[in-house]
């Protein structure tokens, strides 16, 4: 009897894969407008900006989350976007398949199981990615900036790039989460925060294969203390993420964030009831399993509250909510041109010799 209930609750598990990956599909081939990435280029940790549109796996939500298949587009929560840089954009996963909560809430942060850059970001040695609420920056309809190492700041996407389908209501209204370098097909395992988070947890993950249920991660409790203050756990909402998370032993992915794993997060703005800000959403931490976590050095400045968000992407809000990397090597061009240059001063100072 006991073999035989196993049995079922194998195949039961099997079918739901199965059903997972169907559903998965169905919505893909039913997108409208959406042109798969020619040429991708490879993630390398270096200060040099890609084009948007080269750059493989581009997933995001907008302030509500939206179904990309009707015209106009319509909300729906907890539905991923996948975009090509050029303003198409199509479905990705529908994360209320695999939670039952997920259907009334809205996506507010997410990533891969090992962002690819996270190190590269977290060490200022490739451009990181930011949006701001309201997007708008730097004096353009621009929805993502790239800081590089040096702090120089340019665009990396604008809203049209994002969403610009040819009917009413195709354009991004908010970009609100980005997580780049993915699959162009397929589901993906990943990490996931939502809006006025479910429960008091404040990252879920989720793997489509095995279990194939989004399920707890980090608390809010958990990240109020990792900042230093377990008094603000109800305010806790992360809002922009970026995740390394290196398993256990044989295990690329345990779904528990442990020893060796890393998060980088920035929360909603905090205001105490008398009106004093606390922490203005412009923050960015960077926490280690089992430390506390602090904020993170890039651009050759601090992500903490002093800085000036508003002024450097000239926007009228402090506001991070949405994070990741791009960096990729130098063109090949530019490194024949160097070696030319190099062996070029080279025979001139041979010849003086």
């Amino acid at each position: 009897m006991t073999v035989s209930i196993n049995i079922r609750r194998t195949l039961f598990a099997a079918m739901a894969c199965v059903t997972a990956f169907s559903c998965f599909a169905s919505r893909v081939d039913a997108n409208e407008i959406y042109s798969p990435v020619v040429s991708p280029v490879t993630a390398s940790p270096q200060d040099i900006v890609p084009r948007v549109d080269r750059v493989p796996g581009k997933k995001f939500t907008d302030s509500l989350d939206m179904d990309y298949v009707p015209s106009p587009h319509s909300p729906q929560p907890s539905q991923l976007g996948q975009f090509d840089g050029l303003g198409g954009a199509q479905n990705d996963l529908l994360l209320a398949i695999y939670g039952g909560f997920a259907d009334q809430y809205n996506v507010d942060a997410q990533s891969q199981i090992r962002d690819v850059l996270f190190d590269a970001a977290r060490e200022n040695r490739a451009p990181l990615i930011v949006s701001t609420s309201f997007d708008q920056m730097l004096g353009a309809d621009v929805a993502l900036a790239a800081e590089q190492t040096t702090g120089a700041v340019q665009s990396f996407a604008t809203r049209s790039q994002v969403v610009n389908h040819p009917h009413a209501g195709g354009v991004l209204r908010d970009i609100d989460s980005v997580d780049l370098w993915g699959p162009e097909d397929g589901p993906a395992a990943g990490f996931y925060s939502f809006e006025n988070e479910p429960g008091g947890n404040s990252i879920y993950t989720l793997q489509t294969l095995a279990p194939g249920f989004l399920l707890p991660y980090v608390t809010a409790g958990e990240i109020a203390g990792a900042i230093g203050n377990t008094a603000l756990t109800p305010q806790i909402d992360v809002d922009a993420l970026m995740v390394r998370d290196v398993g256990t032993g044989l295990n690329p992915f345990d779904g528990e964030f442990g020893p060796g794993d890393s998060i980088m997060f920035s929360i909603e703005p905090i205001v105490t009831p008398e009106g004093t800000t606390l922490y203005d959403g412009g923050e960015i931490w960077v926490w280690d399993f089992g430390q506390p976590a602090e904020f993170l050095k890039h651009g050759g400045h601090v992500w903490d509250t002093a800085f000036d968000v508003a002024g450097t992407l000239k926007v009228n809000t402090e506001n991070i909510d949405a994070l990741e990397a791009a960096g990729v090597p130098e063109p090949a061009a530019n490194v024949i041109a160097a070696c030319l240059l190099g062996a070029g001063a080279l025979a001139r100072r041979t010849r003086r010799t």
